[in-house]
Formats: C-alpha cells, sequence, structure tokens
C-alpha cells in the first residue's frame, strides 16, 4: 500500500533435491574417507593448496600423543627433530609451491619422548581444471628397515675387513710353499734330500688349512 503497509506476501519454493543429494553423497564420501584412513597402519593427513595441515588421521595423535589444535597448519613443525626439521620444512615447501609430489625421510618425536624415522610422501589432488584443491599425506614408520640396513652395511663392512686380512694372511704361507717347492726341485736333481723343504711346504699347507 502507498502507507508503506503490507498488502501480501509472495513465496517461492525451488526444488534443491539435487543438491540435498550432492551434500548427503559429500559427507558420505569424507565420513568413509576418514573411517578407512583411521585404520590405517600409516599416519595420514590432508592440507589445503597451500600446504597448511587441517586434518590427521588418529594414528598420528596416538603416535605423537599431541591435539589438532597443537598440530593444526605448520604445527607439525613441533614433532620433528630439530636436527631435521629446517632441511623438511624448506624442501617441503619447495614442493607444495611448485606441485609437485613430495617424498622425504626424516624422524619425528613419539608421546614417549622417543624419535622414529618415517618415509613420508604427500600427493596433489586436483579438480577437473587440473588445479590443486588439496594434498594428502601419509607418513610410514620404517625405523626397522633402516636399522637393518646399517645393520647390514657394518656386517659387510666387517666381512670385507675380514677377507683383507685372511687375503693378506694367506700370502706369507703361499710364497713358503712356492720358494720351498722350488728348493726342493732343485735338491731332488742334485740327488740331494729335499725333506726339510717338504716339511716346510706342509707346515705352511696347515696354516693356510687353519
Amino acid at each position: 500500500e502507498h502507507d508503506g503497509s503490507i498488502r501480501e506476501w509472495v513465496g517461492v519454493h525451488t526444488d534443491v533435491t539435487e543438491e540435498r543429494h550432492l551434500v548427503d553423497a559429500l559427507q558420505d564420501s569424507e565420513h568413509r574417507f576418514r573411517a578407512m584412513a583411521d585404520n590405517i597402519a600409516q599416519l595420514a593427513w590432508t592440507a589445503d593448496a597451500t600446504g597448511f595441515i587441517s586434518w590427521y588421521n588418529r594414528r598420528w595423535y596416538e603416535f605423537t600423543g599431541t591435539t589438532f589444535e597443537q598440530m593444526q597448519g605448520w604445527g607439525w613443525q613441533a614433532v620433528h627433530d630439530p636436527d631435521h626439521e629446517g632441511r623438511v620444512t624448506d624442501k617441503f615447501r619447495r614442493d607444495i609451491a611448485a606441485g609437485v609430489a613430495w617424498e622425504d625421510t626424516f624422524p619425528l618425536r613419539s608421546a614417549n619422548g622417543r624419535y622414529r624415522w618415517f618415509l613420508s610422501r604427500a600427493f596433489p589432488i586436483r579438480n577437473d581444471d587440473g588445479q590443486i584443491t588439496m594434498w594428502f599425506g601419509t607418513n610410514t614408520d620404517v625405523t626397522e628397515h633402516l636399522e637393518t640396513e646399517r645393520a647390514l652395511r657394518r656386517s659387510n663392512g666387517e666381512l670385507e675387513q675380514f677377507i683383507f686380512v685372511a687375503a693378506h694372511d694367506l700370502q706369507e704361507p703361499l710364497r713358503n710353499i712356492s720358494i720351498s717347492g722350488d728348493l726342493a726341485e732343485r735338491k731332488l736333481i742334485a740327488g740331494e734330500s729335499c725333506r726339510p723343504y717338504l716339511v716346510r711346504m706342509r707346515e705352511s699347507a696347515l696354516r693356510m688349512q687353519r
């Protein structure tokens, strides 16, 4: 009306069934993803396109003894070994900026204060236009594997040292056998007794056997 009073109301109804189904499907997909990620052996996490971490799986919190409030964003730096944190952060930032899959190996501090080594990877998730919308990352405990490698390297080093020493120790009796053989041959040609040289050869052979 001219006096500003309301004469009637006009309403519309918009069908949002498809949008509602899409939202429900997305929520269901997210719930299933998180349920799966919470039950894998690895520590897992997701980050936005800039590398800002917005979610961790249950295994992460169980291992580190932290909370989301402590870890969100770049809070993960707090559980890194200070001797490696700078290097790891620099490489992570470079690979995120370049949009390439990230991989690194470094120690993480557990809830009991001890460090364990992890192989960590992050892969970009892209939309239909090829733009990165998020990152999905995992941390796999490789402590035992690395310790086995180190033990194997030590064992190989000890074996190489043993072979070197053994080869060196075998040279002397071999030389004795060779020299004694030559002298014994000369004695035989001259019709003289070669028994002392045969004894020496036998002793050298026994030494090699030992």
